[in-house]
């Protein structure tokens, strides 16, 4: 794994990132994401929002009404530790070059979440992090 920092936001990938050919598509990762907490972190209080899709514009109103943040992260962990009082996470697909960058409604709740005392970043796969 390695970590960079690029434009203030933490960023981390595989070493191989670049030679995946076939990676998952992002839905798979998260899948695999959340297995592997479950598995290994069965303690942690986390949750998927989910706000993304193809959804009807009228039951995206209605949802963001409701409280629906476009641009919340795939990951939001409420557990603290002993650093930061809650992670959250944009998971991307492994080859960076097959993912769609952060948009600029995710780049703002990372950074807005790091100004509150969370640890923010992007992770290019499940194995990433």
């Amino acid at each position: 794994m390695i970590q960079t920092i690029k434009k203030g936001l933490n960023i981390f990938h595989l070493e191989n990132e670049k030679e995946l050919k076939d990676c998952p598509i992002e839905d798979v990762e998260q899948m695999q994401f959340t297995a592997d907490l479950k598995y290994n972190y069965p303690e942690l209080l986390y949750f998927h929002p989910v706000n993304e899709g193809a959804i009807p514009v009228h039951y995206r109103v209605k949802q963001t009404r409701k409280g629906l943040l476009k641009g919340a992260s795939d990951i939001i962990i409420l557990s603290p530790s002993s650093h930061y009082n809650y992670l959250v996470i944009e998971l991307k697909r492994q080859n960076i070059r097959k993912s769609t960058p952060p948009s600029k409604e995710q780049v703002t709740f990372l950074n807005n979440a790091k100004e509150n005392g969370g640890f923010a970043c992007v992770a290019y796969g499940a194995k990433a992090w």
